[in-house]
């Protein structure tokens, strides 16, 4: 025979020790964050190409540049030749600026990056100048009847990626479906979303540090992510994210690309929010309010355009990424875009019903070939502490 408990007082429908009447709602309240906001930005299919092949490329060409740097300081001001990085950047009767000295290109040893110069050119003085001056291309200033220079021309760079097989899989035995469970009346399609969910999730975290990878064998690819192809790295080393930080990043891009294309969105966690709010406390002026305390920037207002604020909890406490959101894409292998292939008892004679959600994606990150800078900036060793 059982002993059952036995309590004794005032009769009462409900008390610390037993529960009469139990009502259990048919929502699950899942507390946890599945945000994937710069995916969602970039969509899926915002790639205006097919992908027909797993390794995939585009192009990036350039303009002849227009100025270099001195490799080498010049410490006399009788001496004809001047080194530089890139002579082939310059032509015959080239007329060149460093600091307020100008000289005219007289002859160009290319493979040892050396220009014979007339020095103070013009009337201009001759002068000293240290290792790293600029040397600015002013054009040629050619005699009367000369023949033509010659033809330049820029190498068109074709960075790549490879497509990365996306999957995940959700299953629910026949039990489990013919049972009336605490939420939906599909059980297997809840699981499925997910599962899709954290796809989305490490998608966005491939988008942000991915590496392409093809093995020699068939261990599975990967797609690079904005790591891989952004070259422009600042790195703060431990120090406050200031806002002339960011003025100095989008300054480099505008004066290597044109200020029309640097980026318009800079993309960081919490902490880089935070501080970033922080910059415009002392200048602060609104209506006196008693309730309210504290600001919120979601716009920097710069001398190189305007830049949103966007909040990415995947984003490492210690970077942000400033970035030109036209010239980021997604898109999948043609005809593998994400499809979920169910199987119940029939297909399998398996007690359960089973899905298995495949896609096979790729990152396209436009205006960077990965070896030199371009149009995004990625700013790393951000304090968390100051």
């Amino acid at each position: 025979m059982a002993t059952p408990s036995v309590y004794t007082g005032i009769e009462s429908g409900f008390s610390s020790n037993l529960v009469n009447v139990r009502q259990l709602e048919d929502y699950l309240d899942i507390f946890e964050a599945d945000d994937f906001p710069l995916l969602q930005e970039v969509g899926l299919n915002s790639y205006d190409r097919e992908i027909t092949n797993t390794k995939f490329e585009w192009q990036v060409d350039y303009l002849l540049p227009t100025q270099d740097a001195l490799n080498g300081a010049v410490s006399d001001t009788d001496g004809t030749e001047i080194t530089v990085d890139h002579a082939e950047y310059f032509v015959l009767h080239d007329v060149v600026l460093c600091e307020s000295e100008l000289m005219r290109v007289v002859s160009i040893d290319a493979s040892g990056d050396t220009l014979t110069v007339e020095r103070g050119f013009a009337g201009s003085t001759a002068a000293t100048h240290d290792n790293d001056d600029v040397v600015y291309r002013l054009g040629p200033a050619r005699p009367e009847g000369s023949s033509p220079g010659w033809a330049r021309q820029t190498a068109a760079v074709q960075p790549y990626n490879y497509t990365q097989i996306w999957d995940a899989f959700a299953e629910v035995t026949g039990t489990e479906e013919a049972l009336k469970n605490y939420a939906p009346d599909d059980l297997l399609a809840m699981r499925v979303d997910r599962e899709m969910q954290n796809l989305y999730i490490v998608m966005e975290q491939a988008l942000l540090y991915g590496l392409r990878y093809q093995p020699a064998s068939n261990t599975g690819r990967t797609t690079g992510g904005l790591d891989q192809f952004v070259h422009d790295t600042n790195a703060l080393g431990d120090a406050a994210l200031t806002y002339f930080d960011l003025e100095d990043a989008l300054e480099d891009v505008a004066a290597r690309a044109g200020k029309t294309n640097v980026p318009d969105t800079l993309w960081a966690n919490g902490w880089v929010m935070r501080k970033i709010s922080s910059f415009a406390t002392p200048a602060i002026r609104s209506e006196r309010t008693e309730t309210v305390f504290g600001n919120v920037v979601d716009t920097l207002l710069t001398n190189f355009g305007t830049l949103r604020i966007m909040y990415d909890r995947l984003i490492k406490t210690d970077r942000a990424y400033l970035l030109d959101m036209d010239r980021i894409m997604c898109g999948p292998l043609s005809g593998r875009g994400f499809k979920g292939f169910q199987h119940d008892i029939a297909d399998t004679l398996d007690d359960s019903k089973k899905e298995r959600i495949l896609g096979e994606y790729a990152f396209v990150v436009k205006g960077e070939d990965g070896t030199n800078d371009g149009v995004h900036v990625i700013i790393t060793g951000i304090s968390t502490t100051t």
